[in-house]
């Protein structure tokens, strides 16, 4: 794109050299100086209208989805609808399809837990198969200290996760961590539980 505008303002630069007789090669070094600099500035000039209307993005991150993004985006509301409308039996809807509301899983099958040690801090990771919103809690013993943290079931069309968990080791010190993840959805609650040797 520099690049283009740079070659157009130097063949209006050269036609205009030619119309006066005058080539560019046999210009004064101030002269030539001047129509570097003036390009430059009108090269500049592109740039920051091109920037300013969002045709261009070369500072910061684009604001704007991709096809790829947006397809997935849609994928995902529609899985989500799918599992909260879930309509494989119970009353017609007005489309005379049958419909019934969201029901969470039950026990602890749906509910994949583990954890890493990682220098400093403890990263709790989760995978919630059949889930689409909630809370999730982590609860973690040692040596009779307990830590206990909450955070959102965060909806993804493969499987649900925890909004995230890492837990400083001072806040229970070395040795085994009895970890436990309950996930809350709709008055249904399941947990499932794992242990970590933090060193």
């Amino acid at each position: 794109m520099l690049g283009t505008l740079w070659v157009f303002s130097v063949i209006i630069i050269s036609m205009r050299s030619k119309t006066k007789n005058v080539r560019f090669n046999n210009l004064h070094p101030s002269k030539k100086l001047l129509i570097l600099m003036g390009s430059v500035l009108v090269l500049l000039l592109c740039m920051v209208v091109l920037e300013a209307t969002g045709v261009t993005n070369f500072f910061g991150p684009s604001k704007q989805l991709t096809t790829a993004q947006k397809e997935t985006a849609k994928t995902d509301a529609a899985t989500k609808k799918q599992l909260t409308q879930n309509q494989p039996s119970g009353s017609p809807d007005k489309s005379g399809a049958s419909s019934t509301t969201y029901a969470p899983p039950r026990g602890s099958d749906n509910i994949k837990l583990s954890a890493e040690q990682a220098s400093t801090r403890v990263t709790i990771k989760t995978q919630l198969y059949g889930y689409s919103d909630g809370t999730c809690t982590l609860r973690i013993t040692n040596t009779g200290k307990t830590f206990t943290q909450t955070a959102s079931v965060i909806f993804q069309s493969q499987f649900s996760t925890c909004a995230g968990f890492s837990v400083p080791i001072s806040q229970l010190e070395t040795g085994t961590w009895n970890i436990t993840i309950t996930v809350d959805s709709q008055g249904v609650t399941a947990s499932n539980t794992t242990t970590l040797e933090v060193k």
